[in-house]
């Protein structure tokens, strides 16, 4: 378990300095050096005392990384490139695919065990005082006239797909400390407490993600922020916590749980509204300042863009090698390698053809109806069985997020969707 911390604290610890440190690479590299250390002791421990297995889904990854690798070979050539959207620390798929799904096997060590919660807790506080620090860096290098730090020249993307990602595992993190609450003597003080950290971490998260100029890093902590406080507000109920044990409460399609997701996400949508506007107001904050809506441009340029590369070189790129893909594919019909599709399924077809699109499909949809099959699961019917239910229920929802936007804005080397992936599908597992 205190390995576990330890991985945890090295990989929050490494993506706070990357983030901090935008417009620079290789941050903080013994850091990560150690972090995969701790990774690779607690998988050879856990090898040597339980049986390993591999999911369907691990070999279907597999052969999406084999035919990138031919795609990249066979159309460009350049090993730099290759390596670059594999195996990097500012986009790596391998990389990420892999640092998600050591630690996802530790995650789920810490929902099955009895003094997880604690370490949560402070995982949870360090997280916080990572924020306030990233916060108080940032507060250095303010733009004169925009919401918009100086000097992070094109690196933003980066630092807010690192961002984002230590995002995603504190609110895994805090949905078990939430969890932990409803088999312990009823402490309201304790939940606001928790909850009231976790908001104030989703508030300077949004904020540094606009300080960065992340529109990415925007969409994913709002969203995910979301889901959690519905989850955590909707799955802590006492009342479904009964009705779940007395076996009359069939997860994950129950209707009185979607009633009351359905409820609490508007409610929650509607009191977030409130307090942006409040806030604004009370701030006297200039909004068209940000990013998110163009540095004063009065639309999101990002959007914008990506919407017209869409529009206007969709079909010549979907249509040039429709089977097999061209990975150069932006290029050979634009003459601008930058101008590719930024929305994850057509960039799939127009540079990994068919074929790929294929392989991408089913290792979503095998990794979809693995959730929904744990969020199925009845166990012993106890508490502990509620939790993982609850757990993979949330990874589902989770990962359905990060797909549907990562067709709104990324193509297919986003750290952030091969992280989560590998972290919820626990790709490799032991079991006694």
């Amino acid at each position: 378990m205190l390995l576990a911390f330890l991985q945890i604290v090295t990989f929050l610890v490494y993506l706070n300095a990357n983030v901090i440190n935008v417009g620079k690479t290789g941050a903080a590299l013994p850091v990560l050096a150690i972090h995969v250390i701790f990774s690779m002791v607690i998988f050879g421990f856990l090898w040597l005392q339980r049986n390993l297995y591999v999911r369907l889904h691990f070999f279907l990854f597999l052969m999406l990384i084999s035919w990138i690798f031919a795609r990249v070979i066979i159309d460009l050539g350049d090993l730099d490139y290759l390596k670059s959207i594999t195996i990097a620390t500012s986009g790596g798929i391998i990389l990420f695919y892999i640092l998600g799904a050591l630690l996802g096997a530790s995650y789920q060590g810490l929902l099955l065990g009895v003094n997880g919660v604690q370490l949560c807790k402070i995982m949870l506080v360090l997280f916080f005082c990572l924020l306030a620090w990233m916060q108080y860096n940032f507060q250095q290098r303010l733009h004169p006239t925009l919401f918009f730090l100086t000097g992070g020249n094109d690196g933003y993307q980066r630092s807010g797909d690192f961002l984002s990602i230590s995002f995603i595992l504190a609110s895994f993190l805090y949905l078990l400390v939430a969890l932990r609450f409803m088999g312990r003597t009823w402490n309201p003080l304790g939940k606001a407490l928790w909850l009231g950290i976790y908001l104030a971490s989703v508030g300077m998260g949004i904020t540094g993600a606009q300080l960065l100029g992340s529109n990415s890093a925007t969409a994913v902590i709002a969203g995910v922020s979301l889901i959690t406080v519905v989850m955590v507000l909707t799955v802590t109920e006492r009342l479904l916590l009964k009705t779940y044990l007395k076996q009359r409460l069939s997860l994950p399609w129950s209707k009185c749980l979607i009633k009351r997701i359905a409820f609490i996400s508007l409610s929650s949508l509607l009191l977030f509204a409130l307090v942006f506007v409040l806030a604004i107001q009370a701030g006297d904050f200039d909004i068209s300042t940000t990013r998110l809506f163009g540095f004063g441009a009065g639309t999101n340029t990002s959007l914008v863009s990506r919407y017209e590369i869409l529009v206007s070189t969709g079909v010549d790129q979907l249509s040039y090698a429709p089977f097999l893909g061209n990975i150069n594919v932006a290029y050979l019909t634009t003459g601008n390698s930058g101008r590719t599709l930024h929305s994850l399924f057509p960039y799939v077809m127009a540079n990994l053809g068919l074929v790929g699109f294929i392989i991408v499909i089913f290792l979503f949809v095998c990794i979809f109806m693995q959730l929904i099959k744990e969020s199925k699961h009845k166990g012993e019917g106890s508490f502990r069985s509620y939790r993982f239910s609850v757990v993979a229920l949330y990874s589902f929802l989770i990962f359905l997020y990060l797909v549907l936007f990562a067709n709104l804005s990324v193509g297919i080397s986003w750290a952030v969707l091969w992280f989560a992936l590998g972290f919820i599908s626990r790709p490799l597992g032991f079991k006694n």
